[in-house]
């Protein structure tokens, strides 16, 4: 007879532990470990599991050979979870030993959000996943929309929480998270930041420096339970983008542009009637100190033909900060064009003044072109006035040439009966 005892397999206890980036424990984050088809069963009792002041998770037994999905579904507020839920699996290895695959797989070089420990010493068969969370940064920038450099100081905002009553969603009117937000020299909208606990909230601008146009439509934005902030309506040129940095951090910033109020040009008579039939052309002057003409953001030339033929007002919507010179290049008929280019300055924080060439403010053609801004819109506007006459024409015909020939032939005659009246006087002396 022959006996064969089998004995089990020693299975390695796999302890799930969390940490920030540094590798500090990280109590607060929930976990669920679900397997079978479509991930009906829990191996967790309860559900979910909570890392504690350690860190820890929990302390499981893997099935071997049984593949088992690991979600992170909350995390401690100011940390961005997992991405990706992480499949994991126990298996033996002839020469390793037991092994704990994870996928998705780290690429080389990418960040190690996650890593699997085994144990050293022979008194220990423990395997350790360790859990590894970013740390995330918020701020919201109101920034000027032709030139995003420019932060705007002194706008005001409200910020809403989400709530929902019975099968409705609203925002809670009567409990606003904050009111009167003023943007900070560097266009931060302070409060909006990494500390604000999850939830869906509303932004709502509510006054602007007087340069500047009010938002119609509030922004909405959501922080979801595993730190991701995503934007929900808002208008279209807000824009979220979001940066790692070497220290792990995600950076989330929500750019808030606001778009200034236009520079009207009107075009008046010298009585100040509203005054039709004239082109201009807008130039600017860049860094090297060339008038060029002006391009938009995306390239293209513009007003390099104001046309105000049928108009006596224009609006220049998409100027940045910077030197300008105009140029009438049609007067309107019955009136002389400008002979002197109209030069303006537009500085950082909208204001404009009307200068001479050299940049230094002033006015060369003061009498005729005048800058206004009143306070009831703090729209400036440009008036040009054009003064009554014709140019004689100097080509083409007999025009101005024909004259000056008659001119100097009668200016001849003259010289010559006068030479010959003195030379009789000579004679008869």
């Amino acid at each position: 007879k022959f006996k064969a005892t089998n004995e089990p397999a020693a299975l390695p206890p796999v302890r799930i532990v969390k940490t920030d980036w540094s590798g500090n424990a990280l109590p607060g984050a929930d976990f669920t470990l679900k397997y079978g088809e479509s991930l009906a069963s829990s191996l967790f009792n309860p559900e979910t599991m909570t890392s504690d002041e350690n860190g820890l998770v929990a302390q499981v037994y893997l099935q071997v050979d049984e593949t088992y999905t690991l979600t992170e579904v909350k995390t401690p507020q100011r940390y961005v979870g997992l991405e990706t839920p992480l499949v994991i699996e126990l298996r033996s290895d002839a020469s390793l030993g037991w092994q704990l695959d994870v996928t998705p797989e780290i690429p080389s070089g990418y960040p190690k959000y996650y890593q699997v420990v085994y144990p050293t010493t022979s008194d220990s068969n423990v395997i350790t996943l360790v859990v590894k969370n970013h740390p995330y940064e918020l701020t919201m920038v109101k920034v000027d929309s032709i030139d995003n450099t420019n932060k705007v100081k002194n706008v005001k905002f409200d910020l809403y929480k989400q709530l929902t009553v019975g099968n409705t969603t609203t925002w809670d009117e009567e409990n606003p998270v904050y009111t009167g937000l003023i943007t900070t020299a560097d266009g931060v909208i302070p409060n909006i930041n990494e500390n604000l606990p999850a939830g869906t909230y509303q932004l709502r601008e509510k006054s602007v420096p007087s340069e500047y146009q009010t938002l119609t439509d509030p922004i909405d934005f959501t922080i979801d339970a595993c730190g991701v902030i995503t934007l929900g309506n808002h208008p279209d040129d807000v824009t979220l983008s979001s940066t790692t940095g070497e220290d792990g951090t995600v950076v989330y910033e929500v750019t808030i542009p606001n778009t200034p109020k236009p520079l009207k040009l009107k075009k008046l008579d010298q009585s100040g009637n509203n005054l039709t039939g004239a082109k201009f052309r807008l130039t600017t002057r860049n860094a090297a100190n060339t008038w060029v003409l002006v391009k938009d953001k995306n390239g293209n030339t513009v007003y390099d033909d104001v046309d105000m033929t049928s108009v006596y007002e224009f609006d220049f919507s998409e100027l940045p900060p910077g030197y300008y010179r105009l140029e009438e290049t049609l007067a309107p008929d019955g009136y002389l064009i400008l002979a002197k280019y109209i030069y303006f300055r537009i500085d950082k924080d909208r204001k404009i003044y009307l200068t001479k060439e050299n940049g230094s403010n002033g006015n060369p053609n003061a009498g005729i072109v005048s800058l206004s801004n009143p306070n009831s819109n703090s729209v400036y506007t440009l008036n040009v006035k054009n003064t009554p006459g014709t140019v004689l024409p100097s080509t083409g015909g007999g025009g101005i040439k024909l004259y000056t020939v008659i001119g100097l032939g009668l200016v001849a005659s003259c010289a010559a009966v006068a030479w010959i009246r003195f030379r009789r006087r000579e004679r008869e002396i």
